[in-house]
């Protein structure tokens, strides 16, 4: 008796060739992932770049044209750098007085005093909070202010300064930058310090550019 050879199962071409297409298209799509995931990496050290930037507040400046003068002097590019107002207490003047004595009665002999002394320019406050106190003048400047200060120590008269204050609108200068610019901040601020003693510059994180 013959042995029948079996026959081999029949290959069906066409699920064959979708088969071999079907992996040809997973191959390309994951390399097509992994080519988008190479490019996000790529792109993600740039945008942490960007989100490096900081935001600072100079001033104050008591003119736009100070203003104009600082920004140019930064250069860093005027778009990055804005204007804002804001109302505040600013000095007006520096008073030289002798303090209230310890009654009234003793700041009408403080008066008497400066007389006997020759000197006849001055202002006795005689109610409010500073009741007693004896203004001896009103300067511009501390530094003149200093001086007279030390005219009236060689008549053994020991007055003191204090700044007088107003309200005034004030001009700062909002600065959106990237850390590499901060150098520039730094130089102008200590060159600018130098004739503007009140001049600062600090971080604000509130500070908005559209």
């Amino acid at each position: 008796m013959t042995k029948e050879t079996p026959t081999p199962p029949k290959t069906n071409i066409s699920d064959e060739t979708n088969r071999h297409a079907s992996q040809v298209i997973e191959r390309t799509e994951i390399d097509a992932a992994n080519g988008l995931l190479v490019k996000k990496q790529e792109i993600l050290p740039k945008k942490n770049k960007v989100d490096s930037s900081m935001c600072y507040e100079a001033g104050p400046f008591d003119t736009m044209q100070q203003f104009y003068s600082w920004r140019k002097q930064t250069g860093i590019n005027s778009a990055s750098i804005k204007s804002v107002r804001r109302e505040e207490q600013k000095i007006s003047d520096y008073m030289v007085y002798l303090p209230a004595g310890e009654t009234y009665e003793q700041s009408l002999a403080n008066v008497e005093l400066l007389k006997q002394k020759g000197i006849t320019d001055y202002w006795l406050f005689r109610k409010g909070e500073v009741k007693g106190d004896i203004s001896l003048g009103v300067f511009s400047s501390e530094i003149r202010a200093e001086t007279y200060k030390k005219q009236l120590a060689t008549k053994n008269l020991d007055a003191l300064i204090k700044p007088r204050y107003k309200k005034a609108q004030r001009i700062y200068a909002h600065i959106h930058i990237k850390q590499e610019y901060e150098d520039n901040l730094i130089i102008i601020r200590d060159r600018w310090q130098k004739t503007h003693p009140d001049f600062a510059i600090k971080v604000n994180n509130s500070c908005v550019f559209n």
